[in-house]
């Protein structure tokens, strides 16, 4: 997967236009194995696996603004791997954030605004 990842980006001239192809071969492939292997799924199920899916939609939201933000600030001031690893460690937090004190109080009130709605009808 990552191999077709990294033949996909470094495609010449008009064949640029279709280096997404092998990126979403080796994504897919990825994925199937990861999905058809036991090992691979035991270890998905564990704690930081967990962890970070409950926070996926923080970190997805997040990211790219944490990204533009550190690298706005930084560019020039500190080398690029330290902007990198500040940006995700950055995100790791304020998603977390998000999470305790927007998502879980919203879906808690979700579920008690429909299971309220349901018991009236």
């Amino acid at each position: 997967g990552w191999l077709l990842y990294g033949l996909g980006s470094q495609l010449p001239g008009p064949a640029y236009f279709f280096r997404d192809i092998p990126i979403a071969i080796g994504s897919w492939l990825l994925v199937s194995c990861a999905a058809s292997s036991v090992r691979i799924g035991e270890h998905l199920r564990g704690g930081v696996w967990q962890w970070i899916g409950a926070r996926a939609y923080s970190l997805y939201l997040l990211h790219t603004i944490v990204l533009i933000t550190v690298l706005r600030a930084g560019v020039g001031r500190a080398p690029m791997g330290v902007l990198v690893v500040s940006a995700v460690a950055v995100t790791i937090v304020m998603a977390d954030a998000a999470y305790r004190w927007i998502e879980r109080p919203g879906i808690a009130l979700g579920r008690r605004l429909t299971s309220t709605g349901a018991s009236e009808q």
